[in-house]
Order: C-alpha cells, then structure tokens, then sequence
C-alpha cells in the first residue's frame, strides 16, 4: 500500500461521477487542513469512542483484506 497524490485538476479531468466534487473536498481539506481538523477535539472522540483508532493502525489491522486489481 503506498500514497500517490493526484493533482486536483487531474482527478477533475478523470471523468469519474461527481469527480469535480471530489477534487473540490480533498482540495478543501488539503489547503485547509487546520479548519478541517481543528474543529475536532480527538481527545473527546477518544472518550466517547475508547476504540478509535488512527489510520496507521486501521491499515495494519484490514490491509489484507484490500483486494488490488
């Protein structure tokens, strides 16, 4: 499993339904980062939900259960 990031304009020109929508989220959340994610408070989250985990650890739980191709 490795990251390839796709330009925002390119994953819009993909032709994928509802791509221009996509590319306007991740853009959101890739150049406002500190709005996105500040407005969570993950100490909370991890009281009302002791099981959360981070993505790191999720991937190494179900990786394997990832079909590729």
């Amino acid at each position: 499993m490795r990251f390839q990031s796709v330009p925002y304009g390119v994953f819009r020109g993909l032709g994928v339904p509802a791509g221009d929508e996509i590319a306007n989220m991740f853009q959101y959340y890739g150049d406002f980062d500190q709005e996105f994610t500040g407005a969570r408070d993950l100490d909370r989250l991890r009281e009302i939900n002791p099981a959360l985990r981070g993505f790191d650890a999720w991937l190494a739980e179900n990786g394997s259960r990832i079909q590729v191709g």
